[in-house]
Order: C-alpha cells, then structure tokens, then sequence
C-alpha cells in the first residue's frame, strides 16, 4: 500500500523534512539552550550535552509558503564543531517516490529557511548569533511504501503491545504521526512499552529472495508511526544478516523459514548470541482495555478515528459525543469504505445550529450512519432501518445507558456494528 491507503486515504503521507544545520552554536549557546528547556516544565521538554527538544512556539512561525510548508518545535542533535542539525521543518505534498517531487521538496525548503532562521533568532536570544550553515543531502521521508507480508503489524498489535511468536526485535517509540498538511495537527495514537516485530513482517508475499527492513516493511501506516523509527530498523536489519546466513547454510527460502518454528528459534538463538534480548513478554492491559466499550474502541483506533497521546486519556471513553463528532467518524468510514458509504454523512446534520455542541442521541447517531449509506430514510425510522440492515445490533442499542447522551465509546460500539457488517458483505 501508498502512504495512507490501508486507511482509505492513498494520497496522503507524512510530511516530509529538510533537516537543516546552524553554526555558530558555541558551548555558551548550548548552555544557554539547555538552561531554557530544562527549567520550561514541559514534560515534552527537555535537553541535554547532545540533544535538545522543545521551542514548541515554532509551530506558530508565520510561513511564507503556507499551503507546503510548516514548523514544528525544534528538535536539535547538537554536533562536535560548533554546529547543530534541526529536525523540523516540514514539507507537504511530496512524493518520496518520485525524484523530481523529492527536487521539489528541497526547492521549497532552501527557499523557506532563511526565513525561518531569521524568526529564530528574533524569538529567542540565545540563536541570536547563529546562521543558517546548509541543509542535508538527502530528504527524511516518513512514508512512501508498505510492504504487504507474510505478516502485517496493526496498531492493534501496538496497542495491546503484543508478543510474536517469531519476534526478531521490539518497539517502544509512541505511535507519532506527523502532520499529512499544513491544516492537520498530527497525533499520538499511542504509547507503548513493548512489543514484537514479527520475522513474517520483513518477508514479502510475492518476491523471494529479499528481505524489507526499516519504514516500509509490513507494517500498517498507523503503526508504522511508530515501527519506522531507526532503532527498530537497525535491529530488524541485524536480524535480516542473521537469517540470510540461515538461508544460505540451508538452502531454505525466506518464505519456507517464516513458517518454520525451528528455523525462526534458530534465528532467534543465534541474535540472543550477539547481544539481542528476544525473550516472551507479556504486559500487564492498560485500565481502558477493560472498558465495556474496549472492542468499539479498536475499531476506532485501527480506523484513525481515535487517538490516546501518551498517556492515552485522550481516547475518553466516557465522555459525551456529539452530533458533529459522528459525522466526523463516518467521513472517515466513507473513506475506508467508499462503496459502501454513498451518501454524505453532512446531510444528517442539515439544519442543525451548532452540532458540536448538541449532545449525540441514538437517534441522530442511527439517522448519521444512514445517511452516510446512503439511505433515505426519516431520522425516526433510522434506527429500525439499521437494525433490519444488519448494521446495528439491538445488543449495542440495549449497551447504550442513556439514548438522549451517547458516549464516545457507545458510538464507537456503534461504530463496531457497522464495520462488522460491512466486513460480512
């Protein structure tokens, strides 16, 4: 899959970034900077001998190309001859397939800096005396391809942080998708302690003799907000040398081995060997996972739909919906399932003042996921409609405590009905 496809939206992909480098970053200005972001507060704040995270009011920096390019806080790897390299600026619109989008990309952002450095150090007097000292040779792509494999890693497997019968590494980075535009926020889906990167997820379905490691192996796009980071790729790189050593000495095929527990127990013994750790695991569920609600919620999650942060409160289970936030989940059902979804989820909300601020009853959320299906029915007959449909389970409507206040997680439930049924047909 492209970029966002698995989610029903193949022409949008993280941002890429133009790192840049700044001289003139001497040990006063360095103490000067940590002095700064060690005292902000901010628990997404910080700095230390090497690196520097923060200056989050760079998100503000008033672009001069503003429908491609956008600032974030500046994230800083300070260098060993009075330099630093900032990780920041980000570029829309890129195809990081395609050489002459990548030239664009940096057209665009060696025309862009100047302008941003000059904010820097307008905004804070420590960089007052920096200059801008040239950009890296090449691009960060977040995204381009996904590999299909013998096995795909779902954020499901990133949100329960799952084990893997044939594990070859782990990851632990938050689940951080960059922004897709200048008008998105990005987000955290997100944060886990642990959990395994299949062999399966580095073999492809339909080329032998290659082994995918890094951001485009088997993952989802969602989970690969957190997989594509390069701790994760260098260990899945070592345990590509390790099983093409097994493959050669053989005479097995990639494919052959990912079916094969002793072959995998082979791999994993000979990592263990040089210094891996690839024991089972098993951590203790997180509180929400024991919400009534809990499998509407994986449904919400695998659909981008809902977002945790790091602490995962955002996911809010019982916290009130409303009109408008039930048509925002069914654009993106329309999305993922556009021949199923023909009709406008808006149309639900016709003549309604302020729909995000009405409380979400059965009967609008029915009326909403009827529209979107394009069915013309009253807001009255929606529900019993949906019901003889298939789409929506009297069980979920008997789930739902108050039919004038529905939750977030009782119109996920909903939510589940529907993708369950889609899925049947």
């Amino acid at each position: 899959t492209i970029g966002r496809e698995d989610i029903g939206d193949k022409d949008a992909r993280m941002a890429v970034t133009l790192v840049f480098r700044l001289k003139h970053v001497t040990p006063d200005v360095w103490q000067k900077i940590e002095q700064r972001l060690q005292n902000d507060g901010d628990p997404g704040t910080g700095a230390n001998e090497m690196s520097a995270w923060g200056y989050k009011e760079m998100q503000q920096y008033p672009a001069v190309n503003k429908e491609r390019v956008k600032m974030r806080g500046l994230n800083i790897g300070r260098q060993n001859d009075e330099t630093a390299l900032v990780n920041s600026l980000q570029i829309f619109g890129i195809d990081g397939l395609d050489p002459a989008s990548r030239q664009e990309a940096f057209d665009i952002g060696q025309k862009e800096l100047p302008h941003v450095v000059e904010y820097i150090r307008k905004l804070y007097p420590e960089f007052s005396g920096v200059e801008l000292d040239g950009t890296a040779p090449e691009l960060y792509v977040r995204e381009t391809r996904h590999i299909q494999g013998e096995y795909r890693l779902t954020i499901i497997d990133v949100l329960e942080n799952r084990d893997q019968w044939d594990r070859i590494a782990f990851g632990a980075y938050p689940v951080d998708i960059q922004r897709i535009s200048p008008n998105d926020s990005g987000a955290v889906v997100c944060d886990p302690v642990q959990y395994a990167i299949p062999f399966r997820s580095i073999v492809p379905l339909k080329v032998d003799g290659l082994l995918v490691v890094g951001r485009s192996a088997s993952f989802d796009t969602l989970p690969h907000g957190s997989a594509r980071v390069i701790p994760v790729g260098m260990a899945t790189g070592e345990a590509a040398g390790v099983a093409a050593k097994i493959a050669i000495d053989s005479g097995k095929t990639f494919r052959e081995m990912a079916s094969s527990r002793d072959d995998v127990a082979k791999m994993q013994a000979m990592l263990n060997e040089q210094g891996m750790e690839l024991k089972p695991f098993q951590v203790k569920p997180y509180p929400f996972m024991k919400h009534k609600a809990y499998p509407g919620l994986k449904v919400a999650v695998s659909l981008g739909i809902a977002v945790g942060g790091y602490d995962h409160k955002h996911f809010a289970l019982d916290d009130p919906s409303n009109a408008q936030r039930m048509v925002n989940v069914m654009y993106r059902v329309k999305k993922k399932y556009p021949s199923f979804a023909k009709g406008d989820p808006a149309n639900a909300i016709a003549g309604l003042d302020t729909p995000e601020k009405l409380p979400l009853t059965l009967q609008q959320a029915s009326y909403t996921i009827a529209r979107t299906a394009g069915l013309q029915v009253s807001r009255e007959a929606a529900q019993s409609e949906l019901i003889r449909r298939g789409l929506l389970r009297q069980e979920t409507v008997d789930f739902i405590g108050d039919t004038n206040r529905l939750t977030n997680g009782e119109s996920y439930m909903m939510l589940k009905d529907l993708t369950d049924a889609i899925g049947r047909n």
